[in-house]
């Protein structure tokens, strides 16, 4: 759904900077919705015991790599340039 609303305010002129600030209601009803829960402090508090012999999956690493690859590969292509704007008129 956001990429069709930021490519819709890309028609009407408006930068896909400025579609970020429709994230700053959302913060703010999550941060209403949420004022009286407060975390345990837990910093300190008691000790776990962690078995560093085992690693992590290798579906785990593999997902990483491929986002990775793909940012990686987004960000080097020299070809891309900065995203189109719309242009009015």
């Amino acid at each position: 759904m956001s990429p069709a609303i930021l490519g819709g305010l890309l028609l009407i002129g408006i930068d896909w900077r400025l579609g970020l600030l429709a994230l700053l209601p959302f913060l703010a009803a999550i941060r209403l919705a949420f004022r009286r829960v407060h975390l345990h402090d837990s910093w300190g508090s008691e000790t776990v015991a962690v078995d560093r012999s085992t690693t992590l999956p290798r579906a785990y690493w593999r997902a990483w790599a491929v986002l990775l690859t793909c940012a990686s590969v987004e960000t080097s292509d020299p070809e891309a340039g900065p995203l189109p704007t719309a242009t009015t008129g």
